[in-house]
């Protein structure tokens, strides 16, 4: 054996496969609350570390498996994350409370950060009250181009 083909054999047998998995990879893996996938921006508290979201992304997932993210002091349930369009759907989860009869006043909704912009494509809001759903897709049907809005 010459010595060039004894230095490659001593080399191979020195190296150690080694494997690593990252923790805050694992830690951070996106998970689910009913019906959403929650990952990056967003991070489910009590079930993921505060490092795999931004600080004020924390997702509380309540007893009926929806997802509540505090925004300005009130809680919001989350009806859709688009992680393509990098955004949210959310819901005031006042509107939804079983106690919720009257609307007595609705205070302005004020982000005062700047990660936050509310949709310049919606321009009306529709408070509907003590309507089932049904009720409400039959009269407000209406034909579009798209489909039934």
């Amino acid at each position: 054996m010459n010595v060039i083909t004894l230095c490659n054999l001593f080399l191979l047998l020195m190296l150690q496969p080694s494997w690593s998995l990252d923790p805050y990879y694992k830690a951070c893996y996106p998970r689910a609350c009913g019906n959403l996938s929650i990952s990056y921006p967003f991070y489910i508290r009590g079930v993921q570390e505060p490092y795999c979201g931004y600080p004020d992304f924390g997702v509380t997932c309540d007893r009926n498996n929806r997802s509540i993210i505090n925004i300005s002091g009130d809680n919001y349930i989350i009806q859709n994350i688009s992680y393509d369009d990098q955004s949210v759907r959310v819901t005031r989860s006042a509107f939804l409370h079983p106690v919720f009869h009257c609307i007595h006043s609705i205070p302005n909704l004020t982000f005062n950060d700047p990660r936050f912009q509310l949709s310049t494509s919606h321009k009306t809001i529709l408070l509907l009250q003590n309507c089932t759903e049904n009720s409400i897709l039959n009269l407000y049907s209406i034909w579009g181009f798209w489909g039934f809005f």
